[in-house]
């Protein structure tokens, strides 16, 4: 039995939100200086923007081209 809710106001929870499906939605935002988005399983957007880290323990691939203001680490 498939189902949609639909609401024209706010939704919260006091505990967690979660989904065996896909999220959607035309901005994910958070508030305070501890947010954080953890993902088991990939991300994929036309523009992620963040004003922190980005960090893995993977590898990091991408099909186009790269923009940095500085680049620090070991071997190259």
């Amino acid at each position: 039995m498939a189902a949609n809710i639909t609401a024209s106001g706010h939704i919260s929870a006091s505990g967690n939100i979660s989904s065996s499906g896909y999220l959607q939605a035309s901005a994910l935002r958070g508030t305070g200086t501890t947010t954080a988005l953890e993902v088991a399983g990939y991300i994929s957007g036309s523009e992620i923007r963040t004003t922190g880290h980005i960090t893995a323990s993977g590898n990091i691939s991408g099909s186009g081209d790269l923009f940095f203001n500085q680049i620090n680490g070991g071997s190259f």
